[in-house]
């Protein structure tokens, strides 16, 4: 090769390592791909490892290192640090005899291998190259020259990387050594800019501003204000006021620095068009902050031209750099209203993308993204029905299905090509967005919708490990949209596929490097799979296999917490997990799961999912408890007529409405719904809720043919906003079946039955617990219609009907229980706990038992909550056979586990030992019925706040203990509890009533009718007042103490006919004849 070439192939090369070390990212991009094509020459010209090859190989190595491939430059710059060892060994010394050259060379090489593409595995290892690399250069250097304060910062960088702490240390002592130069000299203002570079990866924007503003000051000195160096001081002095909230200042910074940049480095410099970039990104933040004149859109769309001709001079039109402001200018007119030309300018872009870069290129796919969105906003704007049919519409959906071709095949190509990991991330991500804006062309519930999620996640899965996130969205967007249109058994499967790939992909994480950035990774990892695990658990719960979805979610808490997943994404796992707990009947484990999240969080939205608990276990003082002061809250804060607003009054009319508070509660259901009307709109769902309550409360009352016109009403609205199919819309079918059976009309109120059973067997499934719910309604007109059958043959065609509605209930729930595998102890004894607790819904109580039973054994390997809830079952079979002395044995082996299980459940605890004192009881054991009666009452007094359940807890003891004959111990509890219930609830509560009506039968058992007189004319006043002269309890009170009265005043009237006797005989022997 002649000299000529020989020098091209130099200037070739020093042009590229030019761009590769100071142009932007385009121009380092075209570097990258020169420089791969010089090595070989270079190799060729110069020979392998001389000062050419390892230049060229230093230079390539950081250009990868600026565009984010970090384990690629990594990699090149160890081979360049074992090429200069080679030509260490080559002439026998060791580094630090090198010349100054040369050992500079050594010390870069191994320096930045130890920083780039570091990882916390690598750490330690990373960390003792450096401190040697620095050892030596201070050896050889001293301690305070340049290349050991080079090194020092490199050792400085690495430690706050894995320790901020630690890192900002290493950077006082390398201020302190550069010191040595001179406070306010060029190296040591290096140092200084170092720990502002470090303390701003560290985000303390704030501290870094101020060193800078110390740095450009010092640079402004010594260089003046025009030199590279200072530029870079000031250009890093306003992006860390930027990114420190102080987009005012970091403005006025930019007005001041750009001109000196255009006089000192050029108009279409890099490093002047990027700070007018940077500009434009602190204005739209100015915009949104208040009313700068710099800030206004024409202000801001002429920037962005500005910086789009000089990019257009210096790359071409068809440069990624030119097409990203294009993006921007896009942005900005769809934010200031004008869609038509921001459309328009985003086809443009589009097209020249694809023309230029080709249709997988990320611009062209991005481009083509915007542009999809844009059109939907365009047609949004032209129809009230995005939907709406058209050529326009048409072709956008096509245009939706190309992109989603152009982003797939992207994703292919990228990883034939071994592509970094971000630009896999870039492109996963633009694939599933081009999915998810194909689907929306079509009605948000549509079946149209669901199929195209489905068939892009499969895609996407299809394409592997890089983009398993990606799939890991549309599986969720997919089973979110058929968990709301009501299909939760096939929203399961891609719930549960969603869920296995984030579980896979936090295993991958798991094993990877544990660095910062990785454990962040990590976190978010944790936080997607306690949202994947919650739609598992929602779609279980909806097919009402609350059963299974408890355990699950449960030991999905307990992981979720291990792994760091948000506390949002765990409080909503938690809720979930109460919710289906108190489907299972266990509402105070519930309450108290929900009771924590509500007070800990504050959130108006967490108390009413108590609220909700608390109504289902038939505890609406409580609800009225927790959510007054709720509401009192949000009024104030002029929040009450807002969704979670309106929601907390209809839970208080709820209360009331269980309160047996029937006109309040109609007062208040009438104006909950007006307001939901203006607020919400008539087809809201909640507030065809309040329609179907205002229709219940209808139904407590009696008026039956009220009720079922009312419901017969949210049926129509039901149907038509939610769909005939709806869950909610099958509810009010089955409200309005029952409300027809009780009105009379048994022979519609079947047709209506049979109805919403087939419905609800499609819908749901034939062992969803509404659908056995509604079965047993149908079965009750069928046997109110036997009964008023004509003639024995109709009778027996009902009772036939009955019997095999019966046995289909029990075939379908005994095949779901022998679905389970025999080899699987567990799932055997969940199935069978579901099969029980249906069982003893339906009254076949020693059916129950015989599940239980394998319930319990089923579950012992694991006896935690589930078997509990056998343990329950069994005892409450017994209790419900009469077969106490089994009862008593089983609440006895019962309580402890309760204590074990649900030591935060006082409640629960509670109810066992009552229910075990009454078994006790009819057994006539009474001196054992009394211990556990009164731990319950300890229980309920220490509690607190369910007073009217710890004098029901008293009244029961008492009334024990009567029936057993001890009367004298009887009284004392009913002494002691009125006086409590008087405290507690006052005087006129319907329990204190009835404490001192029973404390009058006490006193009359033990012989002492006057005592109970004296009761029965201060209490029976009270009692005709509250509940009525004729209710049931009056009628008995009055002829209780009309009966003492009776034998009250029978002693009395034989003295005065004694002594009226007496009398007479005196009379008649004063007046014989003397």
């Amino acid at each position: 090769m002649s000299d000529e070439e020989r020098e091209r192939l130099a200037d070739d090369l020093a042009e590229a390592q030019s761009g590769a070390e100071r142009g932007d990212l385009e121009r380092t991009k075209r570097a990258i791909d020169e420089l791969r094509i010089l090595l070989p020459r270079v190799v060729a010209v110069f020979g392998a490892a001389s000062e050419a090859h390892r230049s060229a190989i230093s230079s390539l190595a950081t250009a990868l290192n600026r565009i984010d491939e970090t384990e690629r430059s990594r990699e090149l710059f160890e081979a360049l640090g074992e090429l200069v060892n080679d030509a260490i060994r080559e002439v026998g010394g060791e580094p630090e005899t090198l010349d100054e050259g040369a050992f500079e060379e050594y010390l870069s090489a191994h320096g930045l291998a130890a920083v780039v593409g570091a990882s916390a595995e690598t750490a330690s290892r990373d960390l003792d190259a450096l401190e040697t690399l620095a050892g030596q250069a201070e050896r050889r250097l001293g301690p305070s020259h340049p290349l050991t304060l080079w090194m020092l910062s490199l050792r400085a960088q690495q430690r706050a990387r894995f320790d901020g702490a630690d890192g900002l240390e290493a950077f006082d002592m390398l201020i302190a050594r550069a010191l040595a130069h001179g406070d306010g000299s060029l190296l040591h203002l290096r140092a200084i800019a170092d720990k502002a570079t470090a303390l701003s990866r560290l985000d303390f924007d704030a501290e870094s501003a101020q060193l800078w503003r110390r740095v450009l000051e010092g640079r402004r000195i010594e260089l003046g204000l025009e030199d590279p160096d200072t530029l870079d001081a000031w250009f890093w002095l306003a992006r860390t006021l930027a990114w420190s909230e102080d987009a005012v200042e970091a403005a006025d910074e930019l007005d001041r620095l750009i001109p000196a940049m255009e006089r000192a480095l050029g108009r279409d410099a890099d490093d002047t068009l990027e700070a007018l970039r940077f500009r434009v990104r602190v204005l739209r933040r100015l915009a949104d902050d208040g009313d700068d004149p710099r800030s206004s859109p024409e202000h801001l769309l002429g920037l962005l031209r500005e910086i789009l001709g000089r990019e257009t001079v210096l790359l071409g039109p068809d440069a990624e750099a030119p097409l990203r402001t294009r993006f921007e200018i896009i942005e900005l007119l769809r934010e200031n209203g004008q869609t038509e030309d921001a459309l328009t300018a985003a086809t443009a872009v589009r097209e020249d993308a694809v023309r230029a870069l080709g249709r997988t290129a990320v611009p062209a796919v991005e481009a083509g993204l915007r542009e999809q969105r844009l059109l939907r906003a365009h047609l949004d704007g032209a129809a009230a029905d995005p939907a709406t049919p058209g050529e326009a519409r048409d072709r956008a959906v096509l245009l939706a299905e190309e992109l989603c071709d152009a982003a797939e095949d992207a994703c292919r190509d990228a990883v034939q090509r071994s592509a970094a990991r971000d630009e896999l991330r870039i492109r996963g991500r633009a694939l599933a967005e081009a999915w998810i804006i194909r689907a929306e062309w079509f009605p948000e519930r549509s079946q149209e919708a669901a199929d195209l999620f489905e068939a892009g996640a499969a895609r996407i899965d299809a394409l592997g490990i890089p983009f398993r996130v990606d799939a890991i969205r549309l599986y969720d967007r997919l089973a979110g949209l058929l968990i709301s249109i009501e299909r939760p058994a096939d929203a399961l499967p891609p719930a549960e596929r969603s869920l296995r790939l984030e579980q896979d992909e936090y295993a991958r994480l798991a094993a990877g490097d544990p660095d910062p950035a990785g454990e962040a990774e990590l976190r978010g990892s944790a936080t997607r799979i306690a949202q994947s695990l919650e739609n598992v658990g929602i779609a279980l719960r909806r097919m009402g296999r609350a059963v299974e979805a408890e355990p699950r979610l449960r030991s999905g808490i307990a992981e979720a917490v291990a792994a760091g997943a948000s506390p949002g994404a765990l409080d909503d796992l938690r809720t979930l997990h109460a919710l289906a707990l108190q489907e299972l009947d266990r509402f105070d484990e519930a309450a108290a799961e929900l009771r924590e999240i509500a007070e800990r969080s504050g959130d108006p939205r967490r108390a009413i999912d108590l609220a909700v608990v608390y109504l289902n276990a038939d505890r609406p003082r409580e609800v009225e408890t927790l959510l007054n002061p709720v509401r009192a809250r949000l009024e104030q804060e002029g929040r009450l007529e807002t969704p979670t607003g309106l929601s907390v009054l209809g839970n208080l009319a709820l209360a009331v409405c269980q309160l047996d508070r029937h006109a309040e509660a109609i007062a208040q259901w009438d104006r909950l719904y007006e307001l939901q009307v203006r607020v919400l709109g008539a087809l809201n769902r909640d507030t065809l809720k309040t329609l179907n309550n205002r229709a219940l409360e209808e139904l407590h009352l009696g008026r039956y043919a009220e009720s079922a016109h009312r419901f017969e009403r949210v049926v129509e609205q039901r149907t038509e906003a939610l769909g005939p199919r709806s869950p909610e819309t099958l509810g009010a079918l089955a409200n309005l079946a029952r409300a027809v059976r009780l009105s009379g009309d048994l022979v519609r109120g079947k047709q209506l039955s049979e109805r919403v059973v087939a419905e609800s067997r499609e819908v749901l499934g034939e062992a969803h617990p509404e659908t056995l719910g509604r079965i047993r309604e149908l079965d009750r007109v069928l046997e109110e219609l036997g009964r008023s059958s004509d003639g024995p043959a109709g009778a027996e065609a009902l009772a036939a009907e009955r019997r095999e509605l019966a046995e289909g209930v029990t075939a379908a729930l005994a095949a779901d229980a022998a679905d389970a595998d025999p080899a699987d102890p567990h799932a055997v004894g969940i199935r069978a706990l579901r099969y029980a607790d249906h069982l003893r819904s339906m009254d076949r109580v020693a059916d129950a038992l015989v599940e239980y039973t394998r319930a319990r054994d089923g579950l012992a390997g694991d006896p935690g909550l589930d078997w509990l809830a056998a343990e329950r079952g069994i005892a409450d079979c017994h209790r419900r056979m009469q077969a106490y002395r089994e009862a008593a044995d089983s609440y006895a082996r019962l309580v402890p586990q309760i204590e074990r299980l649900l030591p935060q459940e006082p409640w629960a605890l509670a109810d066992a030992l009552d229910q075990q004192s009454f078994a006790l009881a009819q057994l006539n054991r009474v001196d054992e019925l009394v211990p556990p009666q009164e731990r319950a009452i300890a229980i309920a007094e220490q509690q607190g706040d369910r007073p009217e359940q710890e004098i029901k807890y008293r009244t029961w003891l008492g009334r024990r203990l009567s029936g057993r004959g001890q009367h004298g111990l009887a009284l004392e509890v009913y002494r002691a509890a009125a006086e409590r219930s008087a405290a507690l609830l006052g005087e006129r509560h319907r329990l204190t009533l009835d404490l001192f009506d029973d404390v009058a039968e006490a006193l009359i058992a033990t012989g002492q009718d006057r005592e109970a007189l004296r009761v029965y004319r201060r209490n029976l006043p009270r009692m005709m007042k509250e509940l009525g002269a004729n209710a049931k309890p009056v009628k008995r009170a009055i002829a209780s103490r009309d009966a003492a009265a009776k034998r009250a005043s029978r002693p009395v009237s034989i003295t005065i006919g004694v002594v009226a006797a007496a009398t007479i005989i005196v009379v008649a022997i004063l007046n014989l004849p003397h």
